[in-house]
């Protein structure tokens, strides 16, 4: 009986544990039922969300395209269907730098494929902007989306799951072409108003110089002549006026020399800059002047058509002011930096050093004090400077600097 008692208790022992474990085995069943309708709940929310998600990406403006990790294509716009002529069909699911050929007609990086691998961005034959660390920008002219030109600008950013891990990446594409054809034409036009407002800058230039020549200068040497005119009229019988005409003469002769360079620098930067042999400049500019020795040898430099003038009065500065100077020498060398020095020197008294620079000074001088102003202002034009660079008692020596670009030799 005993033994018999024990095994009714064992057993009635057993029924309750496999009841327990029953009650446990419900409860984890209705456990993983919640799970499981909670993990069907999220999906479907996720499905809803990449639902719409794919809604947005398909209904946006901008061209734009999104491909996985794998380089594989998961989304293609109604946009970029447009621009491409490429339908969704063809191109979802595609890898490869498939999704390249329609803009570049090859299977190529794009921006898109530098956000999965940013290490690479050097690589990029774009110009890349970079954006809070991940986002590319770039903008690309004379792409061919649909076979026609255009410039584009792109965007690029990775895509992130919920858990901050990367899933992929996604591609903008805005055509930008009118804008930019808008932008340059803007360009165009305000470079042309500049060189326009140089152009009266310059005209407005000219126009003062010759009223303060003509109502300043020109009329000091007129009240100048007529009054020595006056003293001439005056004398008694007999008296020596010859200084009064000498002084008359010298005064007619500025008026003169002051009018022609009225005349010269009207028409200074009127025709437009050509290429000139340095010799044949010469030979025009100076064929009664002093003997010169010309090393320029097939020197040409592209300046204004008055560069003969320029000459002309740098010969004409050498024999009025160089005193002793017997003869002209002129060479050229190259500069390290690019441009080339052209000089112009003689063998007479030189500049003193104090003067060195105000003999460019338009009204500097013994004389008109315009040649040298007018030389500087005609080498200007195509970016030409000239200095006196010679030792006061050996010489002048006039270096003129050409542009690199400005000459030929």
């Amino acid at each position: 009986i005993t033994v018999r008692k024990q095994a009714e208790a064992e057993l009635l022992q057993k029924h309750e544990d496999l009841q327990t474990v029953h009650e446990e085995l419900a409860t984890t069943e209705e456990e993983l039922r919640t799970s499981f309708d909670d993990l069907i709940e999220s999906q479907r929310q996720t499905q809803e969300s990449e639902r719409r998600l794919a809604a947005i990406i398909d209904f946006l403006p901008d061209a734009t395209l999104v491909i996985d990790e794998d380089g594989c294509v998961i989304a293609w716009n109604r946009a970029i269907e447009k621009m491409t002529g490429v339908p969704k069909a063809e191109m979802l699911g595609r890898g490869g730098y498939a999704y390249a050929v329609p803009f570049h007609g090859e299977a190529r990086p794009v921006l898109v494929d530098y956000i999965l691998r940013p290490d690479g961005i050097a690589d990029c034959p774009y110009d890349v902007r970079v954006i809070d660390g991940e986002i590319f920008e770039a903008e690309v002219d004379l792409a061919y989306p649909g076979g026609r030109e255009a410039s584009l600008m792109i965007r690029a950013s990775p895509l992130y799951d919920q858990g901050g891990r990367r899933t992929g990446a996604i591609e903008i594409i805005r055509d930008i072409t009118e804008s930019t054809v808008m932008k340059r034409e803007i360009e165009c036009h305000v470079a042309e108003l500049s060189r326009q407002a140089n152009r009266l800058a310059a005209v407005n230039k000219k126009l003062n110089l010759m009223n303060s020549i003509t109502r300043h200068d020109a009329l000091n040497q007129l009240m100048i002549l007529l009054a020595n005119l006056s003293f001439a009229r005056e004398a008694g019988d007999g008296q020596d006026i010859s200084m009064y005409l000498s002084r008359m003469k010298d005064a007619a002769d500025r008026i003169g020399r002051q009018i022609e360079f009225t005349r010269d620098y009207a028409g200074l930067g009127v025709q437009t800059p050509e290429w000139q042999r340095i010799s044949d400049v010469i030979r025009s500019a100076a064929p009664d002047g002093l003997p010169i020795e010309d090393e320029s040898g097939d020197l040409a430099v592209y300046a204004d058509p008055m560069l003969t003038r320029a000459f002309a009065n740098l010969m004409d500065n050498t024999m009025r002011h160089g005193e002793s100077a017997s003869r002209v020498r002129v060479r050229h060398w190259l500069e390290g930096s690019g441009g080339l020095v052209l000089v112009w020197e003689d063998d007479g008294i030189g500049v003193p050093p104090e003067e060195k620079e105000l003999i460019f000074r338009r009204g500097f001088g013994k004389n008109t004090g315009l040649g040298l102003f007018l030389i500087r202002e005609i080498l200007e034009i195509t970016g030409i400077t000239i200095t006196e660079t010679g030792e006061h008692g050996k010489g002048a020596r006039f270096e003129m600097r050409v542009p690199d670009g400005m000459y030929r030799v």
